[in-house]
């Protein structure tokens, strides 16, 4: 990702696209309430990457395992 950094002009297919190669997680916390008291609380996790990066990662684990 650092040549994509140095370069002046990215688009977003570059960026989606290493993004995809790596992967990313993204974690949050969202809190719905009504007069100061919290009815829900839901605690979101969202993984994005490729299934092959998943594939690669997931023959690593077993690689280890043995």
């Amino acid at each position: 990702m650092g040549d994509i950094a140095n370069s002046k002009q990215v688009t977003i297919l570059e960026v989606v696209e290493k993004l995809l190669d790596k992967g990313v997680v993204i974690s949050g916390d969202l809190i719905l309430s009504c007069g100061n008291v919290d009815l829900v609380y839901l605690n979101l996790k969202l993984v994005l990457t490729s299934v092959q990066t998943m594939l690669e990662g997931n023959n690593l684990k077993k690689d280890v395992n043995l």
